[in-house]
């Protein structure tokens, strides 16, 4: 199989990973574990080692949000959407800004280093945290999605990569489409009052 090939269904499949965790389908997980696993195959093969070890997070996180959302409620049943409170984002948020500028740092430092360096580590390290969120089924994952692909569309256009661009461009709109589905399924599970509930 080419590379190609793999690119192309890694994308294919990202998609549809996207479109199915709208649709609170828990086969997102295992289609999310083939698009990280052609991604790890592509950036091991060319040699980007930090690329294919967040491929790697990013399986295990895919692997705990599979668990998860089937036994994650209460009693170990099915997780329901949920919102975040202000005791787990507060935290969540500040270790993800810590350590944006931190990576953004260290790759600013590498002669290698991309010009758009700062900008990349957030959203890599916002993608991650996003996973998390999704793991959990946090409504406001949403949020997170839509900045992060917004800025992609921006960095990938001032990268002259117009076709990527397009492809965030898709997610954007779909992270729109998610929070919309997801505040309906949450107020159809339990009613508005349930807003302020979490899964522990």
């Amino acid at each position: 199989m080419t590379q190609d090939i793999v690119e192309i269904l890694a994308a294919l499949f990202g998609v549809a990973g996207v479109w199915l965790t709208i649709r609170e389908n828990i086969w997102c997980w295992p289609v999310g574990l083939v698009n990280v696993s052609a991604y790890l195959y592509i950036f091991a093969r060319q040699g980007f080692a930090a690329n294919a070890a967040l491929q790697a997070m990013y399986f295990v996180l895919l692997l705990y949000g599979w668990y998860h959302w089937l036994y994650g409620g209460p009693r170990k049943s099915a997780l329901l959407v949920i919102r975040l409170t202000r005791r787990q984002g507060v935290p969540l948020f500040l270790v993800g800004v810590f350590s944006a500028v931190a990576l953004g740092w260290w790759r600013g430092a590498q002669e290698t280093a991309a010009p758009l360096a700062h900008w990349d580590a957030a959203t890599t390290v916002f993608s991650v945290v996003a996973t998390w969120m999704s793991a959990r089924k946090v409504l406001e994952v949403w949020y997170v999605w839509i900045v992060v692909d917004f800025v992609y569309v921006g960095m990938f256009i001032s990268a002259g990569l117009l076709p990527t661009a397009a492809n965030y461009a898709v997610y954007l709109l779909m992270a729109v489409l998610g929070l919309n589905a997801w505040r309906a399924s949450m107020l159809d599970a339990a009613g508005p009052e349930s807003a302020d509930l979490s899964n522990q």
